[in-house]
């Protein structure tokens, strides 16, 4: 089992093979890095779909799991810093248009403070590239057990509002 911080590795040495991780991750292609993102949520028991209707230019995927209701995803984020509220405000209404239950923002970078207190009055779960390395770890290195970014996903499907 990996776990940071263990088997004598350095904080510095971990920091420098997550920077390498996320390196890796964005230079994938567009194909490869949506690939990657299916994958994650595959393994998790998800069913992926395409994006569709209006608003696939902004809806990367869509995902399902035992019936628990529609969550859209959006990762075109990749490369940007920090995510304000703008994008956040938009998948807001693309959500309520698409009659979807919730919206996953994901990034390699960070969200703004403004932005995590946006998303907590709304459908919204945010990946940022911490959550990101995470899922892509537990993914890549086939890590079984309960991760704590896996966890806040799981939770947030077993609310009312995803069942």
């Amino acid at each position: 089992m990996f776990r940071w911080g263990l088997n004598g590795s350095s904080g510095r040495a971990l920091r420098a093979e997550a920077h390498h991780v996320m390196a890796s991750v964005r230079e994938l292609s567009w194909e490869g890095y949506s690939s990657l993102i299916a994958d994650i949520f595959r393994r998790r028991g998800h069913a992926v779909f395409a994006g569709e209707g209006p608003d696939s230019d902004v809806i990367d995927m869509e995902l399902s799991r035992d019936g628990a209701g529609r969550l859209l995803v959006n990762c075109q984020l990749r490369g940007m810093r920090q995510i304000s509220t703008a994008p956040l405000e938009e998948m807001v209404m693309v959500a309520e248009r698409n009659g979807a239950d919730a919206v996953l923002l994901i990034t390699d970078g960070d969200f703004s403070p403004e932005a995590h207190s946006f998303a907590a009055g709304h459908p919204l779960i945010l990946v940022d590239g911490d959550a990101l390395l995470e899922l892509v770890l537990e993914l890549t290195l086939g890590n079984e057990s309960e991760r704590r970014v896996g966890t806040r996903i799981a939770r947030l499907f077993n609310r009312g509002a995803f069942n």
